[in-house]
């Protein structure tokens, strides 16, 4: 009956939201029938026009209360409630609680609220800078989980008298989740702090969401000195918010598009009418072979070498992964997961959860001569092929779409670049293949060594790396 009143779109996400209720309630020891409910009907007056959520609303009593003077993105929550007791005969109070609160939560919420608040928040669809956080910490910690999520859902205010307790609430959290992070995705740490020696926008993320940015998080939060910081960040705000040159990004409707230009009426807006993006550039630091010692017991092992854009090497680096490293590392090895990538400036070898590190990286250096002595069929190139030509073509959210159209303009990556690639991996043969492994031996005895592990298994191999660090 739900389902008829919705929206198919509506109507997944309402189906995304169960399921996730239902898993967290079994972990959380929730009765699974009340979150399953619950979340089925949290959205069933989601697409009423706003007279009918009015008078539904003063149909019951509740428009006494001054809820229309809330904020309308509400109001769908409580109509459901109501909606859910009257015509659906649901008299159960903490469901009914669970449902009217599932947009901005409430004081003392209940388990079942918590979860249906969470569980409408992170649902499989939804994509937002800080949901992969989110999710990562509501299977462990509910509380805290519910404390992120309050912070992403309403303003924080980083002026007047409670600044500072803001500023430290936040900083404070951000470090929490990076040290989550760590132990979660160290692989992708490690590749970005070793990448960092090698590009500039490896650089740069590095400073902006690594090991730098998190000792920058803990020096700040040591001195405590949050009006400077306030000062830095309006300072900060106001060369950034200047009137220059700024892309602005929309991927969307023609309808939202129009929207736009009324708004920024001297824009350019086709890409033709672009000027070129100007690169930015910076000094990159020399290679430092580098440990870092983090909780969790488990070691994430990188080796990074610089190398030129060429797409012929993703069937390399498939080869690598799959022929080789997913047997020596994942099977034998032991670790959760494993594999070589190429991409704009540098290829790596990872791995991740991984019980070894001296191990991981002796099995890397074999690599190459595995490779180079192999003999490939065709039908083996057309599957590697295949296989690397279809992560060009992965279907995208449309925020992911957005951003990969952002980066190719700032790199300067044109439609014509994209079709060479394209032609490139498609020409690879048994040849080029095994010349390309046999050269590989060399590039990665010139790489770079990051790991992110155990204290044990850091100090059992130090003789690696040029510094040891606990984070």
């Amino acid at each position: 009956m739900v389902r008829q009143t919705l929206s198919p779109k509506r109507f997944q996400h309402t189906m995304n939201v169960k399921n996730l209720a239902v898993r967290m309630a079994q972990h959380y020891g929730v009765d699974t029938e009340k979150a399953a409910l619950a979340a089925i009907l949290h959205d069933s007056a989601k697409e009423l026009p706003r007279t009918e959520l009015l008078q539904i609303m003063q149909d019951n009593a509740i428009i006494k209360k001054g809820t229309q003077n809330r904020p309308e993105p509400v109001w769908h929550g409580i109509c459901a409630a109501i909606l859910a007791k009257t015509q659906w005969n649901v008299q159960d109070e903490e469901i009914l609680s669970a449902i009217a609160c599932h947009t901005t939560g409430k004081e003392n919420m209940s388990k079942l609220d918590k979860i249906l608040f969470l569980a409408d928040m992170t649902s499989a669809e939804r994509d937002y800078p800080g949901v992969e956080e989110l999710r990562s910490l509501e299977m462990r910690n509910l509380d805290k989980a519910i404390a992120l999520g309050s912070e992403y859902l309403y303003k924080t205010c980083l002026t007047g008298p409670k600044a500072e307790e803001a500023f430290a609430r936040v900083l404070s959290q951000q470090k929490l989740n990076m040290e989550q992070q760590f132990i979660q995705q160290g692989n992708v740490y490690a590749a970005t702090r070793a990448g960092a020696h090698y590009t500039v926008d490896g650089a740069v993320s590095e400073r902006c969401s690594g090991v730098s940015y998190y000792k920058f998080l803990c020096g700040v939060q040591e001195r405590g000195n949050w009006a400077a910081l306030g000062e830095k960040l309006d300072a900060l705000r106001t060369e950034v918010l200047q009137h220059a040159q700024l892309t602005v990004s929309l991927h969307g409707s023609e309808d939202a598009l129009a929207r736009l230009r009324t708004l920024l009426p001297e824009s350019r807006f086709a890409a033709a009418q672009r000027t070129p993006a100007q690169p930015y550039t910076q000094p990159l630091t020399p290679p430092v072979n580098e440990a870092f010692i983090i909780d969790g017991g488990v070691n994430y092992d990188v080796l990074v070498w610089p190398m030129e854009r060429r797409s012929d090497r993703k069937v390399l680096a498939r080869v690598m992964s799959y022929e080789y490293l997913w047997h020596s590392i994942r099977e034998v090895g032991g670790a959760y997961g494993t594999g070589m990538l190429s991409s704009d400036g540098v290829e790596y070898l990872y791995t991740y959860r991984d019980p070894h590190v001296k191990e991981s990286y002796d099995t890397f250096a074999k690599g190459p001569a595995e490779l180079a002595a192999r003999e490939y069929t065709e039908k083996d190139l057309n599957d590697f092929i295949v296989g690397a030509a279809a992560k060009l073509d992965t279907p995208r959210k449309p925020r992911a779409e957005a951003r990969e159209t952002d980066r190719r303009y700032f790199c300067g990556i044109t439609d014509e670049m994209v079709s060479a690639d394209r032609r490139a991996l498609c020409a690879v043969d048994a040849a080029l293949l095994k010349e390309q492994a046999a050269e590989l031996g060399a590039a990665m005895a010139n790489g770079v060594r990051v790991v992110f592990g155990s204290k044990d298994a850091v100090e059992a191999a130090k003789d690696l790396f040029d510094t040891v660090e606990t984070l």
